[in-house]
């Protein structure tokens, strides 16, 4: 078809009144390619257009790229294909079996039943409850609506609850529009996908000062999904933002509460938190959030240890690992990456001889450089030790082995700890 297209080109061109008759030609091709394909368009734009393809036919699919590369300009091969295709349950559910944890073939039931409810769930159920009371609260996803726990809201308020698809700069730029016209939107967003919107964050939200509220699902190390989906940059990208206020809980007390504090402020804010399920400390009280205000667990000994976040988890582990072997620490937890509370950081570490940071996110441009930096004009002198993810691109792996392979791990912080000859740690098989 392309060669007779080319030599019938060639014919009309040298014939008499060859050029009324090529314009006649194109006309009958686009009356019949837009009659018969949606390529219409993609001509018109100066495509060559192939498709649809049945993705599910290799034979078919084959035909098609081997008739793309012999095109002399630029072409569009349009592939068709269904999710989930060729297992029965992930047909009817692709929502559900997009990220998946282990599972019956024959049923399709998750083996591993969910103890405690996920930091998705937490967040999509919250905004739920809020937007009972608040009708101008509308919920914003790209793509994954029960990926960041919001089936119910959907459910709940269709008429409230917008799946922009995977656009994500579309869905910021919208949602900055909806706060411009008094809405309050939630934009529910994987960590990794919102780089995609980081134009649209600065320009579109953090500029016109809008009270969005991103809700920054899926940040830092995700386990089996691997580098692309990692979320270890947000803090470094966000936290250079005029306007962003920035939060990052522990547990689900603190996400509840961070997320109704978003509710009530009058300008950008973002609160970040891990996929799974949510860390629970019985032993370890809900001391009210503070605007602003960074949380001392504890305060002694000679050792202070700081925290971003969910990592607050292998923080704690560490504390107790120091309190058999030395005495109780210093344990703080951060909670606003932005603004950061350097003043209490700062009262609380003064005295110490070692100040461990964690943060589960780029050690670039990451909170522990900035408190460091911070600490240091304010004239610490004790040994500042960070762990954070390093300047590589993580691989895949379950959770507890990458932690251990960038050494975000308590074991491997404590060793590092013993290490620093100023601290005195009798061994222990830990």
């Amino acid at each position: 078809y392309t060669k007779f297209r080319s030599d019938l080109k060639t014919f009309f061109k040298h014939a008499p009144m060859g050029e009324h008759f090529l314009q006649l030609a194109k006309k009958v091709e686009e009356g019949i390619i837009g009659l018969f394909t949606p390529g219409i368009l993609f001509e018109q734009l100066g495509l060559k257009y192939i498709g649809p393809i049945n993705g599910h036919d290799f034979k078919e699919l084959e035909i098609a790229l081997n008739n793309a590369k012999l095109q002399a300009k630029p072409v569009l091969v349009h592939v068709r294909s269904k999710k989930g295709y060729g297992y029965i349950h992930a047909e009817k559910e692709p929502s559900k079996f997009h990220s998946i944890v282990p599972f019956d073939v024959q049923s399709g039931k998750p083996v591993k039943i969910t103890k405690n409810y996920t930091y998705s769930q937490i967040a999509g159920n919250t905004v739920t409850e809020l937007a009972k009371e608040d009708s101008s609260i509308v919920a914003i996803t790209a793509a994954m609506e029960e990926g960041v726990g919001l089936g119910e809201f959907a459910k709940m308020f269709s008429d409230r609850f917008y799946d922009v698809g995977i656009a994500e700069e579309h869905g910021a730029v919208f949602a900055a529009g909806l706060a411009k016209a008094g809405i309050k939107p939630f934009y529910f967003i994987y960590s990794t996908f919102l780089q995609r919107a980081f134009d649209e964050i600065i320009h579109d939200i953090a500029l016109q000062n809008l009270p969005v509220r991103l809700l920054i699902d899926r940040a830092g190390l995700v386990g089996e999904d691997g580098a692309t989906h990692h979320g270890v940059f947000d803090i470094s990208y966000m936290k250079l933002i005029p306007n962003f206020v920035i939060m990052a809980p522990k547990d689900d007390f603190e996400l509840v509460e961070m997320i109704k504090m978003a509710d009530y402020l009058d300008c950008p804010s973002a609160v970040r938190y891990p996929k799974g399920e949510i860390n629970v400390y019985e032993d370890l009280p809900d001391n009210k959030l503070t605007y602003g205000k960074a949380e001392v667990i504890y305060n002694g000994g000679s050792i202070a240890i700081i925290s971003v976040g969910h990592i607050f988890s292998v923080a704690y582990d560490l504390y107790k690992l120091l309190k058999l072997t030395i005495g109780s620490q210093t344990l703080i937890n951060i909670r606003f990456i932005k603004p950061l509370d350097i003043d209490t950081i700062y009262d609380a570490v003064n005295d110490k001889d070692i100040i461990v940071i964690l943060e589960e996110g780029a050690e670039k441009g990451g909170i522990s450089e900035e408190v460091s930096l911070l600490l240091y004009e304010k004239g610490i002198t004790g040994k500042i030790l960070r762990f954070a993810i390093p300047d590589y691109f993580v691989e895949h792996g379950s959770i507890k082995e990458l932690r251990e392979l960038v050494g975000l791990n308590s074991n491997n912080i404590l060793q590092k700890i013993m290490e620093y000859e100023k601290v005195k740690i009798r061994h222990i098989d830990y």
